[in-house]
């Protein structure tokens, strides 16, 4: 079988969705936008360069208010989302239950695909899975299947590692190890207290 040397960004996102993770099971689920962006951002960072994948658009990241951001990621799922790839579910949470940073990416989603205002003491936080479709894409094109057992290993680690952590563990993590992108956050000092 072939090994997979070259994708694309989106693809990378795509893989990110369909891998196992904490529940063994492929296609689990990712719990809200700030954890799927930090975790795209440090697939770039840290599981990218591992793999010596020959990557064409590969999110950009940014560092931004509350750390490392992409409007590329933003505007992919919403394409994934658009042509039934991703499905989300959504779950209401009081604004207060928030951190910074979920309160701020959620408003900036808000802006990036043009949706209406929600209640301001209300948040929807979206939980990412792959459609039946996704799966299809991914299985028809043999794009996990393509990938070595050490790469499929890694990037379950990867997920598993990320997805069965709280999201101040991951801003955490991201603070400390990638600061050049923390150089305009406003919360710098919550996260690294």
């Amino acid at each position: 079988m072939a090994i997979v040397t070259k994708l694309t960004g989106k693809d990378t996102l795509l893989l990110l969705l369909y891998s196992p993770g904490v529940l063994d099971d492929p296609n689990e689920k990712i719990r809200g936008r700030t954890r799927l962006v930090k975790m795209a951002f440090l697939f770039k960072e840290e599981v990218d360069p591992k793999f010596k994948f020959d990557i064409e658009n590969l999110a950009e990241f940014v560092a931004w208010k509350f750390g490392p951001w992409s409007e590329e990621v933003y505007s992919d799922i919403e394409f994934f989302r658009s042509i039934g790839f991703v499905a989300t579910e959504t779950e209401e949470n009081n604004a207060n239950d928030l951190t910074p940073e979920e309160a701020e990416e959620f408003e900036k989603w808000e802006e990036n695909v043009s949706l209406t205002d929600y209640a301001t003491d209300e948040y929807q936080q979206e939980i990412f899975t792959l459609t039946s479709l996704g799966r299809k894409y991914i299985e028809d094109n043999k794009i996990f299947e393509s990938l070595s057992e050490n790469q499929k290993a890694g990037l379950k680690e990867f997920k598993k590692k990320f997805n069965g952590v709280s999201l101040f563990s991951i801003l955490r993590y991201v603070y400390e190890k990638y600061p050049q992108y923390t150089l305009k956050s406003e919360i710098k000092n919550q996260i690294l207290h």
